[in-house]
């Protein structure tokens, strides 16, 4: 069979000298081209599982056959270098063999560059090579691990931490909106026909988990209650999406979470470290009771999705009303917290607020679901 593969023998076999004899060994030639162009061209970043089956379908690779070989002979390479011990950029793409990108990080520290999410390094830097991103991203992991104060708070933050309730903005009065609709357009002034209620930072507990509950969840016990403050009828967070412009600040590891304290110093944080920063990403954030959608701005690709069961706690920045923050949870259990800026401290409650809405929306409906399925109780 073209591209089998033998544990024994590769192990017994020496190491490919490069990227073109790893995959003559392996009857995978024919896809060096599709490595190479996408900065997959490098034989030490290639083993350790760096390899997945999406990017090899994203460079050209479809078939499910050789998907699987490139896979399997990928776990039988070297796992990649370790990077600790560097205390510059130029030596850190260095140990990744990418000082060709040097250009691109002038004026960037190591420390800045640990906070990057993979769209930044898209937006921002400028790295278009798939395979070059993939082995940046490893790199950050590196430095995340050589340096696990660089994912803490400022120390001074319980002395300077403080809340300021604001105004939330009216119910919307517009008719019900299209598919797709972008809600940023919508005029401040139809946002404030009535008298404002106050607005807190929202609590949320996932509302698909199951009966049990894991007491080491981090997130909180109560049920997100329902608000006559809501914007959007229930159809349009149901059968449509309600979508948002942003700008993407980045992202920061959650250790432990603190519950809103641990957004507001998510928000603290990226709002100091990105002030001088003059690009930032522009994203779409899509909203449905399903989850949040995370959208490139700029090629309106979808960069992730957050299930609405992974997502919990929602809050503003304390002292920039435009900057807000919600955490999530990714498939290995990591815990991150998401950082926006809105155009203006309006819209961003506006998104928190159709967030919550949609938690609630999403929670009825599983109730409703359950109630369906669940035998009544004998009453003798």
């Amino acid at each position: 069979m073209t591209g089998s593969i033998s544990r024994e023998n590769l192990a017994a076999s020496s190491p490919p000298a490069d990227l073109h004899s790893w995959l003559a060994d392996n009857a995978m030639e024919k896809y060096t081209s599709n490595l190479e162009t996408n900065g997959f061209d490098c034989l030490l970043f290639l083993g350790g599982g760096l390899l997945i089956a999406e990017d090899l379908q994203d460079i050209g690779v479809t078939s499910p056959e050789d998907q699987l070989t490139l896979q399997a002979t990928s776990h039988l390479l070297p796992p990649p270098p370790l990077l600790g011990g560097m205390s510059t950029v130029t030596e850190w793409l260095e140990a990744l063999q990418l000082s060709q990108l040097s250009n691109k990080f002038e004026g960037l520290t190591l420390q800045k560059i640990s906070r990057m999410w993979d769209i930044e390094l898209t937006s921002v830097v400028g790295v278009e090579l798939l395979g070059h991103r993939r082995r940046l991203l490893y790199g950050i992991s590196e430095l995340c691990s050589s340096h696990p104060d660089w994912s803490s708070p400022p120390t001074h933050w319980d002395q300077t931490r403080r809340r300021r309730r604001r105004e939330t903005p009216p119910t919307q009065t517009t008719a019900t909106p299209s598919l797709f609709r972008d809600y940023t357009s919508i005029q401040p002034s139809l946002r404030q026909q009535t008298p404002p209620s106050p607005i807190s930072p929202i609590e949320l507990r996932p509302p698909l988990e199951s009966q049990g509950r894991d007491d080491t969840d981090p997130r909180p016990h109560s049920l997100i209650s329902s608000s006559s403050s809501w914007r959007h009828s229930v159809a349009s967070l149901v059968n449509e999406t309600i979508n948002y412009e942003a700008k993407y600040l980045g992202s920061v590891i959650v250790v432990k979470v603190k519950g809103i304290q641990s957004t507001e110093e998510a928000c603290l944080r990226l709002r100091t470290s990105t002030e001088n920063m003059q690009k930032l990403p522009d994203v779409i954030l899509s909203v449905a009771w399903k989850g949040v959608k995370f959208i490139d701005g700029k090629s309106k690709m979808v960069v992730s999705t957050h299930a609405i069961q992974d997502i919990s706690y929602c809050s503003q920045d304390i002292e920039d009303k435009r900057v807000f923050a919600y955490i999530t949870k990714d498939k290995t259990g990591m815990y991150y917290s998401h950082v926006f800026m809105a155009t203006n401290e309006v819209i961003a409650e506006e998104i928190l607020m159709t967030i919550g809405q949609a938690f609630e929306i999403a929670y009825q409906m599983v109730r409703k679901a359950r109630a369906k399925v669940t035998p009544p109780r004998n009453s003798n």
